[in-house]
Parts: structure tokens; sequence; C-alpha cells
């Protein structure tokens, strides 16, 4: 590894801020190990990156990508009202194998952040797959190790415009660029001042 930078652990990588945040990781001469259970849906490669088969319900599968990583980011995520509740059991499994530093994905409305917002959440996602976000979301600000909660707001595909990231709770509806919260995770790995809190990410 070059100097200053680090081995990520990455669950997620084939969604859309899994996938930009691997690539901008790569550029900055990080080494990625990630999981999918598809590694073929990975479309793109680089040296630095190694894709495992394997799947984030699996406690074993995501101690083989946490092992010997100097963070994980988790960029897991599921659609509206799936019928499976995965994002509990992906953040227990993570923080089972112990890793140094947790960057996780969770969303606004979530944590208490913004309870109108949580409100709408409930009714589109549906009361199961909000309470299981919520479980992941508490593990998250609960681990042991230095961690990171994100809660953006409503994700889109627009380009990057910059990112407003707070601590303080509130409401928007205004979307945020599935890219700027990519950036967001990059400078998480190396800003201190976030390390063990929840923030609310904001299109700026």
């Amino acid at each position: 590894l070059q100097p200053g930078s680090m081995k990520l652990g990455l669950l997620g990588i084939t969604g859309g801020v899994g996938g930009i945040f691997a690539k901008l990781a790569l550029d900055e001469g990080h080494e990625i190990v990630a999981l999918a259970r598809s590694p073929s849906k990975v479309s793109f490669s680089h040296d630095k990156l190694t894709v495992m088969r394997g799947d984030s319900t699996s406690a074993a599968d995501v101690a083989s990508v946490v092992a010997g990583v100097d963070c994980v980011v988790s960029c897991v995520g599921q659609p509206p009202r799936a019928p499976t509740h995965i994002m509990e059991l992906t953040a227990a499994n993570i923080l089972s194998a112990r890793p140094k530093k947790l960057i996780l994905i969770s969303s606004l409305g979530l944590g208490g952040s913004a309870p109108f917002v949580g409100c709408i959440l409930s009714l589109i996602a549906g009361g199961g797959n909000i309470r299981d976000a919520e479980a992941a979301d508490r593990l998250g600000c609960n681990a042991s190790c230095t961690w990171v909660v994100v809660r953006p707001a409503g994700l889109n595909d627009g380009h990057a415009s910059g990112y407003f990231a707070t601590a303080a709770t509130g409401t928007s509806f205004k979307p945020i660029a599935r890219a700027d919260v990519a950036k967001f995770l990059l400078d998480a790995l190396t800003n201190r001042e976030w390390e063990c809190q929840a923030l609310q990410l904001y299109a700026a």
C-alpha cells in the first residue's frame, strides 16, 4: 500500500453508492476487498480490487472481508417492502467480526433524526423494513469500535454537487446525489471529527 492508503472492506459494491465509492477509493490508492452475491455484477476491475462471492447475512462471509482491513464500509440497502430483512443482521455480522472502524449508511428519518421523514419512510418501505433499518442504525451507533453512521436524504443519480453533513436533526426532501454520498464516505475514512457520530447528509 502506498503512504496514506488503506485496506478497506466493502459491502454493497453492486449498489449505486457502493460502486461509485469503490471507484473513488481505488483512484485514491486504497485497496478494497468487497463482498458480492454475484461478483459478475461488478462492472469494473482494478488491480487493487478483490471481489469475494458471499452474502452479508452470512457471518462467515462477512468475517472473511473484515479480517485484516483498516475500515469496513457498508453500503448495503434493500428495496422498499422487501420480503426479507437483512440490515440488522448485516450490521451485527460486521460488528461480530470486530472491525477497527465501521462506516455505515443508514437513512434520514432513522435514529430520531427526522421523525416526519421517518413516518413517510414507514409508509413507503413498510414497518418491518423500517424496524430492521432502525435496528441496524442503532447497532452502528453503539459499536465498540470507531464508527460513523451517515443518514442521507433521498438519493438520486444526479451529478455530484457537494454535500452538507451535520449532527443536528432536521428535515429535507431535497434529494442528494449518490455520487455525493460516495464522496462523503471517502472523506469519512480520514475525517476524525466525524468519528463516533451519526450524521445527517444533505445536498449542498
